[in-house]
């Protein structure tokens, strides 16, 4: 903690001494140091920054992270004597840069759709109403088809008979016969139509 006092007391001056300083800290002990001194800056200078882009899917903190992971060597490279400018002004400079990167990085079309800046109120549904009637008569027919396979033998030979007898006097059934089939298939026609929703 020793270099958090030392760091304070040099960034005060413009001087040699601090440059030195900053260069010689190592990545963990800089990273304490910004963290402790300039993080809230940081951030109020990228919050300030990402309001403009509401749709862009980065928070302030996760880019304070990344600039720490990858610009630390930037920082170190502050001279006091040659940009005569603070070292907080430098260092908000170098983050805004790099808030911006990001912001272009994300901006670029391939990354970013429009479909982002409609709200789901501005959608318009448009029906297609022969595509649906295609679509319930193919469902009807799987239906139908799924249906007659559930059939037993038996079911299946009197609607084959009675498809041939189309029209025709039936021989091989009597009416009560043929009602009673009627009677057992609707019921088990309404079942499966019931059930199977």
């Amino acid at each position: 903690m020793k270099y958090l006092n030392k760091f304070y007391d040099l960034s005060q001056t413009t001087s040699q001494e601090f440059d030195d300083f900053l260069s010689s800290l190592k990545d963990n002990q800089l990273i304490m140091v910004l963290n402790h001194f300039y993080k809230s800056e940081f951030i109020k200078n990228i919050k300030s920054t990402l309001v403009k882009f509401p749709y862009i899917p980065l928070e302030a903190e996760d880019i304070y992270v990344e600039f720490l992971q990858l610009y630390l060597s930037e920082v170190k490279k502050y001279k006091s004597y040659e940009k005569n400018v603070k070292f907080l002004n430098y260092f908000l400079n170098i983050c805004k840069f790099f808030t911006l990167n990001k912001i272009r990085y994300w901006l670029r079309k391939k990354r970013i759709h429009n479909s982002l800046m409609l709200s789901t109120d501005e959608l318009i549904y448009v029906l297609d109403e022969d595509s649906g009637n295609k679509m319930n008569e193919n469902i009807e027919s799987i239906d139908v088809e799924n249906f007659y396979k559930s059939l037993s033998q038996k079911d299946k030979g009197i609607i084959e008979y009675l498809k041939v007898q189309e029209g025709k006097k039936i021989k091989l059934l009597t009416p009560r016969k043929l009602e009673q089939f009627r009677v057992n298939f609707l019921e088990k026609f309404n079942n499966y139509f019931t059930f199977a929703k």
